[in-house]
């Protein structure tokens, strides 16, 4: 009997043992996460983003004496509609020329759309080299951003003799379209896949960091200085800035599921918007409605009244969307993408929200690029982007019936751009492709 109750002693300090070790843990847990936390925010908080290269000023080889035009930015212009004055064939589509792979799927992301001009198409892959072709799709010269692991992401913009553009080196660069000589160089931050935006004189661009923060800055286009630097957005960004110049407004989404508007002054918020989930696409402006227009992780399309950040409509759309709606001239329409292993694609009424129709989709990377709007001879306005798996499509906007199509050889990312009677896309696994009669 003793023997039993003395067991019986040692399981009971056993279980006491235990019981002070578990209070210890706890204990130590709630002094050791606040002090992580505490520590966390205080680096956070005065974290300086890295240097420009080359000492505390930009690297400058040369600074541009002027800038008279800025003739090919993603989305259009400052206001990301997809909007293009093309006259594109409808029917008899066919691929003209296929360039060299120039992406191997580094990276689900979105990747750069080509940007166009009479000089020829500048496009950066995931392999890190910046490439210039002639319009017969010869290259014309590359340029090498050194190694990174998810290479350019960022759509170029064109000048009337530079060509800017980011890197998820965290360097933002001016190359002289010519011959691919460097002018400037920036060390901005550890990463940069958006795209960049011009307004007279000055770029606006979002970038990030390893610590999951970002902010906008705003850089003198002629010599490459910076600004402002916005105050930290909280998350990372992969959106692009998205402009309203008539009330001073830059807009972003950010992947903590917030939009701002930044005053384009001073780089300070102005007003912010939570949709709870991530915004990965760019919003689309609309400055004569003072609206803006954004999809998300939220599973909805968004319109807000730009100047003050309220709602003007919600629509659900069943999937998360990460691609930009396409205006519609003269139609009230909107038609944008969702994604994930199988989506919709959505004709929505640009004032009401009202979906008018929508089509299944079977392959998710349909929904992380967007498409873009132009006219057929007729002055028809409709939309072109890929509506199947390898299946590029003209659909008329306010009904989705597909009126024109052509096969390609792969995945579409990024955006499809008109140049001309020309269509220029971007392939997830492969290179560049023409599209005409």
């Amino acid at each position: 009997m003793d023997q039993f109750l003395k067991k019986i002693n040692i399981v009971k300090y056993i279980y006491l043992i235990y019981f002070l070790l578990f209070v210890f843990f706890i204990i130590n847990i709630s002094y050791t996460i606040p002090t992580i936390l505490f520590f966390s925010k205080t680096i956070n908080d005065n974290y300086i983003p890295p240097k420009l290269i080359y000492g505390s000023d930009s690297f400058t080889e040369e600074s541009i004496p002027s800038i008279k035009i800025v003739n090919s930015t993603y989305r259009g212009d400052y206001k990301r509609n997809g909007i293009y004055q093309n006259i594109i064939p409808v029917t008899g589509l066919k691929i003209l020329w296929k360039s060299f792979t120039i992406n191997n799927i580094i990276h689900g992301a979105s990747k750069a759309s080509p940007a166009i001009d009479d000089s020829g198409i500048y496009i950066g892959g995931d392999d890190g080299w910046f490439y210039a072709f002639n319009h017969d799709g010869s290259l014309k010269w590359k340029y090498y951003t050194f190694y990174n692991h998810r290479g350019i992401h960022s759509t170029a913009m064109l000048g009337d003799d530079y060509v800017w553009f980011g890197s998820y080196n965290g360097r933002f660069y001016c190359l002289d379209k010519n011959n691919g000589k460097i002018i400037w160089s920036l060390k901005l931050a550890d990463a940069i896949g958006s795209s960049p935006l011009f307004y007279k004189g000055f770029i606006y661009l979002s970038v990030e960091t390893n610590f999951l923060d970002g902010y906008v800055v705003k850089i003198n286009a002629q010599t490459g200085k910076v600004t402002w630097r916005s105050p930290w957005l909280g998350e990372q960004i992969h959106s692009s800035v998205t402009l309203n110049p008539k009330n001073k407004l830059l807009y972003v989404g950010v992947n903590n599921g917030i939009l701002y508007a930044i005053n384009m002054d001073n780089g300070y918020p102005f007003w912010s918007y939570s949709a709870e989930k991530p915004i990965k696409g760019t919003a689309l402006v609309d400055i004569e409605q003072d609206r803006i227009y954004f999809s998300g992780w939220n599973k909805r399309l968004t319109s807000l009244h730009s100047g003050t950040g309220q709602v003007a409509w919600e629509t659900y759309i069943g999937f998360p969307s990460q691609s930009s709606p396409t205006d519609i001239p003269t139609k009230d329409v909107l038609v944008l993408s969702s994604h994930r292993s199988e989506g919709l694609m959505y004709g929505i009424q640009k004032s009401t929200g009202k979906i008018l129709w929508k089509k299944k989709i079977t392959n998710k990377n349909i929904g992380i690029h967007s498409g873009f709007s132009a006219q057929n001879k007729k002055g028809n306005w409709l939309y072109y982007g890929t509506c199947s798996k390898n299946l590029f499509c003209v659909l008329d906007p306010l009904t989705g019936k597909i009126i024109g199509e052509v096969k390609i050889t792969g995945d579409l990312t990024g955006s499809p751009v008109p140049y001309k009677s020309f269509i220029y896309l971007s392939l997830n696994d492969g290179g560049l492709l023409k599209l005409g009669r």
